[in-house]
């Protein structure tokens, strides 16, 4: 500490296995120092940097030391080179925020998606002001890894979090004022120099009336380190209060529930999220791999707007019109691709997969290039097509109904006005903490993670978000309407009719033409709803 003497024989404070040596992937962080404190104490001429390494006992057999300095003048912020990723060790005193102690022995988390044994505290004394010397208002044992793939390397890393009793079973507890459970996740938000971009994404999906994670902001202090501002919140997971299907059923799977996802290292493999990869059964595993394969082979055949055959019977449109918007305001460069969830409920509770919950926005809002997410312009569905969104597209009941609800959320909720009234409120929230965040990670002025502009300060980033989300808004204002993919009934894979089919107006409010140039005959005529219900049906 700041003033304090080090004996020689002082003991250090805490034993830990050396960081150099644990994984070639698992690069060390190195210590900031201040050029205005190393300016307090160098003289001109020659200078003599000493340095003190203690051992966790007098008789310690192991000891391991390796030190470089460097000068990081000009110098980008590089996290997969142990020579320019760095943070500094500040102490942390209080905050508004509950604050979330973490401690592992002394192998700590040698690489990633291993688990090891760990313990939790929190002080959350819902007074306003948490200090770090007032008293523990939980604790556990926990079990813990590092999660992500990308992130799963940063300096700041995130934390898939399980609570447990003292025999390592799991244990639902009620933290921060969010529903009992055992699984959370410790988000660092690392890549995102706002630290909003996920809060503000996940608020907007729920005030849609859907789930999404719940979050709350918290202080981590890491084995006796203070690590900055992070997210503690849900992981996704069904559950009364998570994502809301049912219960498996091994023997009848298509009455049980499922969520999975696509996501790394693989591209449209179906991940399993529940049943859990490793408890999944073959059984359920065949059945949900037919329904989606069913579901991408009508895509392109002769039934897929059939009512009863065709693809809303695998699909709910409704839900896919909200995640289409909510990826599309924020130009989400994931979105369709990675991080991407879907659950399905048992068939006799409207068994169609949906689209979502949300998950991992902290590149989004125009803070990569990768995919092309920092532009302002083009659909992202249109880049990412591994869910084939433009086939889906090819109903105009789908783009009519996605541009209706655009239009109703953009007179409320997606208004200008809302949104940065709503990004103002986060800012404001989280001030003293992301002051002291970037303070712990000196890189507010730095290139990080597919970098699209260098922000300068931290109201320089807000401001530059700002002006990104009002030029994506105008966008899709201009565009939301005009989505049309031609559906070529004389394709080799779409004979759906012999039959030439003319709409007119389309869109329309009050009345429809409908004009059939082909075999004369007898035809049915159906009208149906998003919720495939048919309002009209003539022959």
């Amino acid at each position: 500490k700041k003033g304090e003497d080090i004996y020689y024989d002082r003991l250090t404070d805490r034993s830990h296995e050396a960081y150099k040596y644990r994984s070639y992937y698992n690069p060390v962080n190195g210590i900031f120092i201040d050029s205005a404190i190393i300016k307090n104490y160098l003289i001109n001429g020659t200078n003599i940097l000493a340095v003190q390494v203690h051992n966790d006992s007098v008789k310690g057999s192991d000891l391991s030391f390796l030190m470089n300095l460097f000068n990081l003048d000009e110098r980008n912020y590089n996290y997969y080179d142990s020579q320019f990723r760095y943070y500094r060790q500040i102490d942390l005193e209080s905050s508004k925020f509950p604050i979330v102690f973490i401690e592992t022995d002394e192998y700590d988390i040698p690489v990633k998606n291993v688990r090891v044994q760990a313990t939790m505290s929190i002080i959350d004394n819902n007074t306003g002001v948490n200090k770090i010397t007032d008293p523990i208002s939980f604790t556990s044992r926990i079990s813990i890894e590092r999660r992500g793939e990308s992130s799963a390397d940063f300096p700041k890393m995130s934390y898939n979090i399980e609570t447990q009793d003292e025999l390592g079973n799991n244990l639902d507890v009620e933290l921060m004022g969010m529903p009992a459970d055992n699984d959370w996740v410790l988000f660092s938000s690392f890549a995102d120099k706002s630290l909003i971009r996920t809060e503000l994404t996940y608020l907007l999906f729920a005030r849609m009336d859907h789930y999404a994670p719940r979050t709350r902001y918290c202080e981590l202090i890491y084995n006796g380190q203070y690590m900055g501002l992070y997210y503690f919140m849900e992981k996704i997971k069904r559950g009364k209060d998570r994502v809301d299907v049912a219960k498996r059923d091994t023997t009848n799977p298509e009455e049980g529930g499922f969520i999975f996802k696509y996501d790394k290292p693989t591209r449209k493999a179906i991940q399993f999220v529940y049943p859990k990869k490793d408890e999944v059964t073959t059984k359920e595993k065949t059945y949900i791999t037919n329904f989606v394969k069913e579901f991408e082979n009508v895509l392109k055949s002769d039934k897929f707007l059939d009512l009863e055959e065709g693809y809303r019977k695998y699909v709910s449109g409704k839900s896919l019109v909200d995640y289409v918007i909510i990826n599309e305001l924020s130009k989400n460069c994931d979105a369709y691709l990675f991080s991407t969830y879907f659950h399905k409920n048992k068939n006799s509770k409207d068994g169609r997969i949906k689209y979502g919950p949300p998950w991992d926005y902290d590149i989004a809002y125009g803070d990569a290039v990768f995919q092309e997410g920092n532009l302002t312009s083009k659909w992202q569905f249109e880049f990412n097509t591994d869910l084939q969104i433009k086939l889906l597209f090819r109903d105009t009941t789908l783009t009519h109904a996605l541009s209706r609800r655009w239009w109703t959320l953009r007179s409320n909720l997606l208004s200008n006005e809302n949104i940065m009234h709503l990004i103002d409120s986060l800012c404001t929230d989280i001030y003293e903490s992301r002051v002291l965040n970037f303070q712990v990670w000196p890189i507010i002025d730095k290139y990080l993670f597919y970098p699209p502009y260098l922000s300068v300060s931290y109201d320089n980033e807000i401001q530059i978000t700002k002006d990104w989300i009002t030029k994506r808004l105008k966008w899709i204002d201009e565009n939301i309407d005009n989505i049309y993919y031609p559906l070529d009934i004389s394709a080799p894979t779409f004979a759906y009719s012999t039959t030439a089919i003319d709409l007119y107006p389309n869109p329309f409010n009050n009345y429809l033409k409908l004009r059939l140039i082909g075999e004369s005959g007898k035809y049915d005529i159906s009208i149906a709803g998003m919720d495939g219900k048919i309002y009209l049906k003539k022959s």
